[in-house]
């Protein structure tokens, strides 16, 4: 009897051990970032911010450079300098690099905030918002360059996407027009715009969406690079049940042609706080996605895995893509830094951090 029971007792030994073993408690430790770029933040230091003040970053592999467009989100940001400085603020900043280390800051796109815009948003905000461009997207398409942007009232659903086209990755850039645009009276909010091309069907799919409402997906013309159907605002694909806590924004899609598959990445809770990224997956461009375990990530259930970051390159070994992401610090008045960090395909088709 002994030896009968003496595997039970070693066992419950062991889990009285586990169950008695202190908790885990972090230690402060030094910020191995370092995230204050003081010495080059004056407006007129724009030359010089290689990756700093990078938001929202798009990125993309064009002829011998890899271009960077972002939203033009500020440290230190002070407009009476800046107009002093002839420093124009407010518009999609620019970079090229060919090394994806150095980087060279090429300006803004755009001269002025598209009129369009602003009418939409100060028409449908009470005179408030429109005061800078974000989430650019860029995409090749024929002999020319496709530029997706917003621009929003901060805290509102009253927003718009808009799409400018160049013969050059650098521009100068002509207005085509609006691709979908939102206000109080809709479910979703027309920010953070990311375009797909079907590998199959060669549709042009543009998935977008922020905070309220969950997130969607919408057809384009390829021709015309606007929506199939004027108006349209598209399907449903992501949303989280209690949105004003719980936040759901800035879809980022991607394709691998090894595993035939369209990856969501989508950013989850507080920007100030727990930030971080899930990824869901599905065969089709438009979806439906569903997370790891199997569940469709436009019901308001939990998803997962948790990422850390959703930009990817091109020309990258399937197993060991690139992706860019930008960090918040604790304190909101700090400076954003951009980071690359590489990603692994795992079983069972996965992307996760490597």
């Amino acid at each position: 009897m002994k030896n009968l029971f003496l595997p039970v007792f070693l066992l419950a030994g062991s889990l009285f051990a586990s169950c008695t073993t202190a908790v885990f408690k972090p230690a402060p430790s030094a910020n191995p970032w370092d995230d204050n770029y003081l010495s080059v933040a004056k407006m007129e230091d724009y030359r010089q911010w290689g990756t700093y003040n990078v938001h929202d970053p798009s990125c993309r592999k064009l002829g011998d450079y890899y271009y960077m467009y972002s939203t033009d989100a500020i440290f230190g940001e002070n407009r009476r300098e800046a107009q002093e400085k002839g420093v124009p603020l407010g518009y999609i900043q620019m970079r090229r690099s060919k090394d994806l280390v150095h980087w060279e800051f090429l300006g803004w796109a755009f001269p002025e905030i598209p009129g369009e815009a602003v009418e939409w948003v100060q028409t449908h905000a009470g005179g408030q918002g429109a005061t800078n461009i974000w989430a650019p997207y860029i995409i090749p398409y024929k002999d020319k360059y496709r530029l997706y942007y917003c621009v929003s009232a901060f805290g509102r659903k009253t927003s718009y996407i808009g799409l400018a086209e160049s013969a050059s990755p650098e521009g100068p850039w002509t207005q085509v027009g609006c691709v979908v645009r939102t206000d109080d009276s809709t479910a979703m909010n027309a920010i953070d715009p990311s375009v797909i091309v079907d590998d199959a069907t060669g549709k042009w799919w543009m998935h977008y969406g922020s905070f309220f409402g969950g997130l969607y997906c919408v057809e384009l013309n390829s021709e015309t690079g606007l929506t199939v159907n004027e108006g349209d605002l598209g399907h449903l694909t992501a949303r989280r049940a209690h949105y004003r806590k719980d936040n759901l924004e800035a879809p980022e899609i991607i394709y691998h042609p090894g595993l035939k598959q369209y990856y969501l990445f989508t950013s989850y809770d507080p920007l100030m706080t727990t930030y971080n990224l899930r990824v869901s997956r599905s065969e089709a461009a438009e979806g439906p996605f569903t997370d790891y375990f199997g569940k469709a990530v436009k019901d308001t259930t939990n998803n997962f895995p948790i990422l850390t970051a959703p930009y990817r390159f091109e020309n990258h070994p399937f197993f060991r893509l690139w992706v860019y992401f930008w960090l918040y610090p604790a304190v909101f008045v700090y400076p954003v830094v951009e980071r690359r960090h590489p990603m692994s395909v795992l079983h069972p088709n996965w992307l996760l951090n490597r």
